[in-house]
């Protein structure tokens, strides 16, 4: 509230139920909050088995079930009051925190903002007690099971203002399982089960090894692909696992730290990742990680966070070369080398179309880089033509360049490119088009000569040479229409459906995007919690692409940091789907190319409908005049 200069506002300190709902808003974002906290809870209290149910993504009902130690009838009522809490009794306590909890929030910000039952029996006592908090608190009598369960009724009813705010029931969802994974990956021990609307989303039973519950988790295939390692100082060890080549993802999801068995979200953590994987890692793609650090609890501190996401370390540097020690020599005791079959495999896929095409120009048809490059016409003979890249220094002196070329086998390209042609970028006599319009008005007697290193579409028009990236053009054509969306998508149907394994992660982030997904031309159903299965796939799509293409969508939404309920989220993920879409059904570098087909796509892209630019906003189209031409071969002084 707003006073003018001459109003002096009085101080008054708050009334407890509005304390108590302000520190709830610090502590409870969403249901996935009240989720975490409870889970937290039964770990502390020593549960052998947890169960959790949700009803309309949290917000009607959650019931939390252990069998932990139980809480003692009379002290029920203490349980949510704030900050109270049997994890300590002292401000030292806090130098040795083992446990999730210690602050004695989690149930009282709980309470602030819903309605609360609480069932409780210690296991050395017949009778528990069973605690209702809605406009009042009740303690009654209960006889039954040892444990406790937490049951959350109508989270926000008294603060519509943040339920206003809340994410999509799927978002809610997979946050909430998100939460449920971190705790069973440090808990493997523990039986875990989460069911949404009496549906089992997850069923994890005990196992003596993380790895085993990875696989529970994210499936035999995947922890098969990890590779487990350990270092250890005076005080710290560092153990976990990270993935071979053979495990790299298009996101980093799968990237965890766990301090002393917290889940903990460390800013440096992938940077010292990717940096101790060094050239090993294919552009875009992220290594898989489950990383533990066991450290003595007073070299940190984990009451600098509301929702205790984060920590303090004594030494960050420190922790950071413990952290890039544990990678090299996981990947050391595990011979990784770099294998480039793997980065041969990823760049058909997963190559940004800089680096496909530059390779292709470099390496084109897996020859010597002094191969030669041909022009081919479909009318006219192949010419031959032997190109060296690699000069770096214009060659001034007649008599160089006399020299040069009186030797019929050595003809050289002269340029401003340095040794690396990627950093200098093209030559400055290139120049790009951005609107077709106005050569589409001059078209009208261009030449279409044929294709260069199976990549560019090469076009004479009077005095000059158009320069086509022919994926690039073809893939804007498929995105522009995908995202007009004039008419219902046509879909083929596959004869034989296709089963996607993928990680519970990738499959939830398909879940809450299906009808994107339907838009695009896809039919799909859930076959399992790790699994899909696609019986209909986009008429323009290689059906050899569905999989690859669904995979890096799930991947790469998953990095997105939209909120579901604004009102263009629908709009964005159509778009990044239909860029996915398009890649993948677009011809590649390498396709061949009919001289009909070719001719078909340059009309298109130079009607003045398209940008000549891909979704990802390269150009496709470049000029080179015959001035420039002129130049290049000193017609011109």
């Amino acid at each position: 509230m707003k006073t003018d200069s001459k109003t002096i506002p009085s101080i008054h300190e708050l009334p407890e139920h509005v304390k108590r709902m302000i520190a709830a808003g610090e502590v409870i974002e969403g249901p996935h909050s009240v989720i975490k906290e409870l889970i937290e809870n039964s770990a502390d209290s020593g549960a052998g088995r947890i169960s959790v149910k949700i009803e309309d993504g949290g917000m009607r009902r959650i019931v939390v079930t252990d069998d932990g130690c139980g809480i003692l009838p009379d002290e029920l009522k203490l349980a949510i009051t704030e900050h109270a809490t049997s994890k300590i009794t002292s401000v030292d306590d806090i130098q040795s925190i083992y446990s999730y909890g210690f602050r004695g929030e989690a149930l009282s910000s709980i309470a602030a903002v819903s309605h609360i039952t609480i069932l409780s029996r210690p296991h050395n006592m017949e009778e528990g007690a069973k605690l209702v908090s809605d406009d009042s608190i009740s303690v009654l009598p209960f006889a039954g099971p040892v444990g406790t369960t937490v049951i959350v009724e109508h989270i926000f009813y008294n603060t519509p203002a943040r339920k206003k705010f809340l994410k999509a029931r799927s978002t809610e969802i997979r946050l909430i399982r998100e939460s449920f994974i971190k705790i069973a990956i440090a808990n493997p021990a523990i039986v875990m089960t989460l069911e949404n609307e009496d549906k089992v989303l997850m069923s994890l039973p005990a196992r003596e090894h993380i790895r085993e519950r990875l696989a529970d988790i994210y499936g035999s295939n995947e922890a098969s692909r990890l590779l487990e390692g350990a270092v250890q100082d005076l005080k710290v060890n560092v153990n976990g696992f990270i993935s071979s080549l053979e495990g790299l993802k298009r996101s980093r999801s799968m990237q965890f730290l766990f301090v002393n068995g917290r889940p903990v979200e460390y800013k440096n953590l992938s940077f010292h990742v990717n940096r101790a994987y060094d050239s090993m890692l294919p552009k875009g793609l992220h290594p898989v990680l489950f990383l533990f650090i066991t450290i003595p609890p007073d070299l940190i501190d984990v009451n600098v966070h509301p929702c205790k996401r984060e920590i303090k370390l004594f030494d960050t540097r420190y922790i950071d070369s413990l952290i890039y020690g544990f990678v090299k020599k996981t990947l050391g005791q595990n011979e990784i080398h770099l294998d480039l079959s793997v980065f041969t495999n990823y760049k058909n896929d997963n190559t940004s179309e800089r680096e496909l095409h530059s390779n292709s120009y470099v390496n084109g048809a897996g020859q010597d880089p002094s191969n030669l490059c041909r022009i081919a016409d479909n009318d006219l003979n192949s010419i031959n033509v032997s190109v060296k890249d690699n000069e770096s220094s214009r060659i001034s002196k007649s008599d160089e360049i006399m020299g040069r070329f009186n030797n019929p086998g050595n003809c050289e390209i002269m340029n401003d490119y340095s040794d690396d042609p990627l950093k200098t970028g093209p030559s400055k006599t290139i120049s790009y088009i951005n609107d077709g319009r106005d050569i589409y008005n001059q078209l009208h007697n261009w030449h279409y000569i044929g294709t260069l290193f199976k990549t560019y579409l090469l076009v004479e028009k009077e005095e000059s040479l158009k320069i086509v990236d022919f994926h690039a053009a073809h893939e804007r054509i498929i995105y522009d229409r995908l995202i007009k969306n004039e008419e219902k998508p046509s879909v083929q149907k596959l004869i034989f459906p296709e089963e996607i394994n993928m990680d519970i992660q990738e499959v939830s982030f398909v879940l809450d995007n299906l009808d994107v997904l339907f838009s695009m031309g896809f039919d799909l159903d859930i076959f399992s919690q790790e699994s899909l299965v696609i019986r209909g796939i986009p008429e323009t799509l290689d059906p050899s692409q569905a999989i690859t293409c669904i995979q890096e969508f799930a991947q790469s939404v998953s990095d997105l940091t939209l909120d579901r309920n604004a009102g263009d989220y629908f709009i964005q993920i159509r778009n990044h789907a239909a860029e996915r879409v398009a890649c993948h059904s677009a011809k590649r570098a390498g396709d061949p190319m009919s001289r009909i087909d070719a001719e078909s796509l340059l009309v298109k892209i130079f009607s003045g409908s398209y940008p000549l630019r891909c979704p990802h906003g390269r150009p496709f189209v470049a000029d080179i005049s015959r001035k420039d031409f002129d130049k290049l071969f000193r017609r011109l002084i």
